[in-house]
């Protein structure tokens, strides 16, 4: 009896997670859940993660406009009319079946889908926990790159891990200006490294008013101004634009005063490529996922892709950086550029004989 009455006890001591240290106090047991997501930490633990010196971009700038639906990009919308005019658009481009704003976001920044980065709910919730996969803005400053998000929304928070400090994190909701007015000084004087700015305008148009509404058309209006100072923050640059990324894409669409479901009308997204690390006025009629924006990122960066991230690079929207155009943004040498080859990124056109603008 006595030796069953220790076996017991044994087994509820497991159970309950605790073990008497050698001075007696009790120790809490790490037994982790055995459906829990790969902490951040392991999947980068031990890694050197350096940037290749030939990567096509030393700065990526993602704009991100929450609750943009692709067909709601009226012609009349300058900043939106240059993109499509001038840089790469991908006219499939659809975000993930879970099309919410937090969800979204940690698959356009981390490149896997819910099931591996965990975030299933939508709203600020410090007790959950924060993003379980690595982001680009985590990977980029384990390279030692600046990293920054500039959001409209505090639940984005999430996405930058807790014992990760070399993301910096800015929050202001009173619209896309102020999140500009923030980025700004980043945008015009970071040499390398990855940026997230979020307008959070069209989404809460779409919740008080409804998708498509006036108000919504507006606040779609306001963000394409926001865009078109960004454009300015980064032409300004001393270098201009040379080595430098723009992407442009949304987190989901919506229809009546929601979304969330995995109706095309809130999957479809807009997907844009501009800068001078971008090739010029493509399109791209193929499928791309919100994943592959990280996985383009990365590519951008010359930052090796994240084990088990699910996104590709959209490579045919890279210009590899041997055939960046000399004068974009910057002086442009005598003489007329020479040919190249397409090289590990693909088969590229001839460079244009103008600076990218």
């Amino acid at each position: 009896m006595p030796g069953r009455l220790t076996a017991c006890l044994l087994v509820a001591a497991t159970l309950l997670g605790v073990l008497l240290s050698p001075s007696g106090s009790v120790v809490a047991q790490d037994v982790p859940a055995a459906d829990a997501p790969t902490p951040v930490v392991d999947l980068l633990a031990g890694r050197t993660i350096l940037s290749a010196p030939e990567r096509p971009a030393d700065l990526v700038v993602i704009v991100s406009i929450d609750g943009l639906r692709a067909d709601a990009i009226a012609p009349a919308l300058n900043a939106f009319a240059m993109l499509r005019r001038r840089g790469v658009s991908a006219d499939a481009a659809s975000t993930i079946r879970r099309s919410t704003t937090l969800a979204s976001h940690a698959s356009m920044l981390s490149g896997v889908d819910v099931d591996a980065h965990g975030m299933t709910w939508n709203a600020w919730r410090p007790e959950r926990g924060r993003v379980h996969f690595p982001t680009v803005l985590q990977v980029a400053a384990r390279a030692g790159l600046p990293a920054a998000m500039f959001v409209g929304k505090n639940k984005l928070r999430h996405l930058v891990a807790e014992d990760d400090p070399g993301v910096a994190f800015t929050v202001n909701g009173r619209g896309c200006g102020s999140v500009v007015d923030r980025a700004t000084p980043w945008l015009r004087d970071t040499a390398a490294g990855v940026a997230l700015l979020h307008f959070a305008g069209p989404d809460g148009a779409g919740h008080r008013r409804g998708w498509m509404s006036p108000a919504y058309q507006t606040a779609v209006a306001d963000a394409d101004a926001c865009l078109q100072r960004v454009i300015d923050d980064l032409r300004a640059r001393p270098t201009g634009l040379q080595h430098v990324l723009l992407l442009v894409t949304a987190d989901h669409g919506g229809h009546g005063r929601s979304h969330g479901t995995a109706l095309d009308v809130d999957r479809h997204i807009p997907w844009f490529a501009w800068g001078g690390a971008a090739t010029r006025a493509q399109t791209i009629t193929r499928p791309v996922s919100t994943m592959d924006t990280a996985a383009t990122v990365l590519a951008a960066l010359g930052l090796p892709q994240t084990p088990g991230i699910v996104g590709r690079p959209v490579t045919e929207a890279l210009r590899p950086r041997n055939a960046v155009v000399a004068g974009a943004g910057a002086a442009r040498p005598s003489g007329r550029p020479s040919a190249r080859r397409g090289g590990a990124l693909g088969r590229v056109a001839r460079a244009p004989t103008r600076p990218i603008q």
